[in-house]
């Protein structure tokens, strides 16, 4: 009898997932690390909430010890968690801004907490939610959280206790998530506040010591001001009504996080490589690699680590990537369960769009997309451009109301929506290549318009490109494979995958090696 199988979450395992849990729980005490590599439909969430929940079973003394953590990239992803395990016990957390207050007025746990002087204290016999939700997540055998909110907290909070089990999903774009988190922003209105002037110029070293000697003092000394100015409104008994008691609150808060940031920068620059992007008139100090944080912000707070993807591409550099020479690391990767028929992918060489030229090179994809749109008159599906202008482009050229953009990734959750309750609408988006689920008929055919290199827009992809060409093709292909999968999600569903854009042709045979062969066998060239 399977150990495992008592917990799993659904009514019957696939052999595959069978095949797996046998394998985790078998090799469980030999390993320290493990990378599962599931293409869409090999059931990884299933997996990873038995894991946990059988993780629990072996229960000694500590507690802690046998107990579980589940990232997702985003809240969109927790929620589909939550969705369809919430009933096996699986307990959830979000930041305290995702709270509402006790004291109403439109307050979040995370004002009255700052109000409070950072207790998260409500008055009378009524408790913080969002403590309340926190001591319910920490108590549970098997918990759900963004990765953001988790960066967060073990940043700042420190009061998620290290456990037996993280499980990383979506761990392929787990190094970019951190390079985000890291990444230090000064703004316009930054300089303002702090009346500091911007280094005289962006050279990394230069802006490295401006941070240090005239940034960070003024900085500190607002953020002292701040801290004092709540101490002394909380002591004096004002409350939530109290004219500025909350503003004051919020603009402390946002200043301390600000300098905590800066303090961390300063305390990593000597161990890996920084570059500085600039943006109108605010700049970002960016690490060129995650390497140098992921062991101290994941790895280290967990006694074993799971790292879950649909595509690894390549296990030396994804193991590179995310600090795990050396460890003892278990890999299990699977195949497709999918039929090669049902996911076929078209190469179609149509088009090869230009930035300098945009309204000349959509002219042969939007003729292309024409043929596509009439091939599937009845059906829904998506278009992936590389940007919003070519998003706007497009719909100008090809004029079928269809066609369904969005602006910014904000209105992603209302393009779906609209998309969902519409008869045969077709989304374009520059950003729905990973994440998005677009099971049965949400899709039926999917069109890549322009390969997704990377945007050589910044210092630190232009410069790390330049330094590893292979990094470069990785990322591409990695979000190539990841799009063709976004509508088939199981082994009924059904889609077609057209690939426009001349420069395939080319990549593919410069770096057919990145991709997996059941993506290859679903491949159709010309």
């Amino acid at each position: 009898m399977n150990p495992w199988r008592d917990f799993f979450p659904e009514k019957t395992p696939r052999p595959d997932q069978e095949r797996v849990l046998d394998e985790l729980t078998e090799k469980w005490a030999d390993h320290d690390t493990f990378i599962f590599q599931g293409p869409p439909g090999t059931g990884k969430s299933a997996v990873a909430v038995c894991l946990g929940r059988w993780l629990a079973s072996q229960r000694t003394l500590d507690a802690q010890a046998t107990r579980t953590y589940i990232t997702t990239l985003t809240v969109a992803l927790q929620e589909q968690y939550e969705n369809s395990y919430g009933k096996t016990g699986l307990a959830k957390l979000y930041s305290a801004d995702r709270f509402s207050c006790h004291r109403g007025g439109g307050l979040t746990c995370a004002d009255g907490s700052r109000a409070a002087g950072g207790s998260h204290s409500c008055s009378g016999v009524r408790k913080c939610p969002y403590r309340e939700a926190k001591e319910r997540f920490i108590r549970s055998d098997v918990g759900i959280l963004n990765l953001a909110y988790y960066l967060n907290e073990t940043a700042y909070g420190g009061e998620l206790p290290r456990r037996g089990l993280m499980i990383c999903d979506e761990a392929h774009a787990v190094p970019d998530a951190i390079m985000s988190f890291v990444a230090l922003t000064i703004t316009e209105e930054n300089l303002s506040e702090f009346l500091v002037d911007p280094p005289s110029s962006f050279d990394t070293k230069e802006v490295l010591t401006w941070l240090k000697t005239d940034y960070l003092p003024p900085l500190q000394k607002a953020e002292e001001l701040l801290r004092s100015e709540c101490e002394k409104l909380v002591k004096s008994g004002a409350t939530f009504d109290t004219p500025g008691f909350v503003d004051t609150c919020r603009n402390f808060k946002a200043v301390d996080r600000h300098a905590c940031n800066v303090r961390r920068t300063l305390g990593h620059v000597n161990d890996i490589g920084w570059v500085v992007d600039t943006a109108k008139e605010n700049f970002t100090l960016t690490p060129l690699s995650a390497r140098g944080f992921i062991h101290d912000s994941l790895i280290r707070r967990n006694e074993k680590n799971l790292f879950m993807t649909a595509t690894v591409l390549d296990r030396d550099a994804f193991e590179h990537e995310l600090e795990l020479e050396g460890r003892k690391t278990l890999y299990i990767s699977l195949p497709s369960p999918f039929e090669a028929k049902r996911r076929q992918v078209f190469f179609i060489p149509s088009c090869k769009l230009k930035r300098d030229d945009l309204p000349g090179t959509t002219r042969s994809l939007a003729k292309g997309v024409r043929i596509i749109l009439d091939h599937h008159p009845d059906d829904k599906g998506i278009i992936f451009v590389s940007s919003y202008a070519q998003a706007q482009e497009l719909i100008k050229q090809v004029k079928d109301r269809r066609l369904l953009t969005h602006k910014t990734s904000d209105g992603k959750q209302y393009l779906m929506d609209k998309h969902a309750d519409s008869k045969n609408s077709v989304i374009v988006s520059p950003s729905m290549h990973v994440g998005t689920d677009l099971k049965d008929d949400l899709s039926r055919f999917q069109v890549i318009a322009k390969l997704p290199f990377p945007s050589l827009g910044t210092t630190s992809v232009r410069t790390r490109s330049e330094q590893d060409p292979r990094w470069y093709a990785y990322k591409t292909a990695l979000t190539l494979v990841q799009a063709s999968g976004r509508s088939v999600r199981s082994e009924t569903d059904h889609a077609v995958t057209y690939i426009l854009d001349t420069d395939f042709g080319w990549f593919l045979k410069r770096w057919r090696s990145l991709f997996p062969d059941w993506w290859l066998d679903a491949l159709k060239m010309p």
